[in-house]
């Protein structure tokens, strides 16, 4: 049986593994993002294609079902930086939301650190 441990984000409470019983430890990045870089990413897609578009092609001989085609995804459209975010009223309260989880994280850090 295999077991490993995991670190949440105390941001968006997402996980990455940190320990495995079973690979070799993964090194975690946390240091991937700088304010340069897109915070915000506008996606748009299709969904997925009809299925007899492409049921041929990558199932042949097979019946076409909705559903069973490969979607296109969700590429991303357009990106926005920490100071464009702010700036922007649609995101701005996503951002001071954010930045609220950020003082708050750091108060236990600092409590910690003592």
């Amino acid at each position: 049986m295999g077991r490993f441990a995991a670190m949440v984000c105390p941001l968006c409470a997402r996980n990455r593994k940190i320990l495995s019983s079973r690979w070799k430890d993964p090194e975690i990045r946390w240091d991937l993002w700088n304010e340069n870089n897109p915070l915000i990413q506008i996606r748009e897609g299709g969904g997925k294609k009809k299925a007899e578009e492409t049921s041929e092609l990558f199932y042949p001989g097979v019946k076409p079902k909705r559903g069973s085609a490969p979607g296109a995804g969700w590429p991303t459209v357009e990106t926005l930086t920490l100071a464009e975010a702010i700036e922007d009223a649609e995101y701005r309260k996503y951002i001071l939301a954010m930045f609220e989880q950020i003082k708050k994280v750091k108060e236990i850090i600092d409590k910690y650190q003592k």
